[in-house]
């Protein structure tokens, strides 16, 4: 019977497997650029696999500071002003996450 609370395991079974939780699964997994239009505005939409709002902020930060724009995120996708694809990609590949273009 395992239990678990917080960072401690109880077990009898000494092949368990432990999790890491340092492990950053945005540089795992594809990440998709969409670009649309909404209201007469171009907006660019990151859609990540992972939910991690806390990850997702600090990107969306980071990006929306170095490109000077805006943006909010939604649904677990950052939504950013603009048709700033090219620079998005070469921020986020720079961090080691993989990226596809997708959409006009």
């Amino acid at each position: 019977m395992n239990k678990t609370n917080s960072e401690f395991i109880y077990s009898t079974n000494r092949k368990i497997e432990t999790v890491d939780n340092n492990k950053d699964f945005f540089v795992d997994q594809t990440t998709e650029i969409h670009f649309r239009k909404k209201n007469g505005k171009n907006i660019v939409i990151i859609k990540f696999l992972s939910d991690d709002i806390l990850k997702l902020k600090k990107i969306s930060k980071e990006i929306k500071e170095t490109l000077a724009i805006g943006g909010s995120i939604k649904n677990g996708e950052i939504i950013l002003q603009g048709n700033k694809r090219d620079e998005i990609i070469k921020i986020l590949e720079g961090k080691g996450i993989k990226c596809k273009r997708v959409g006009g």
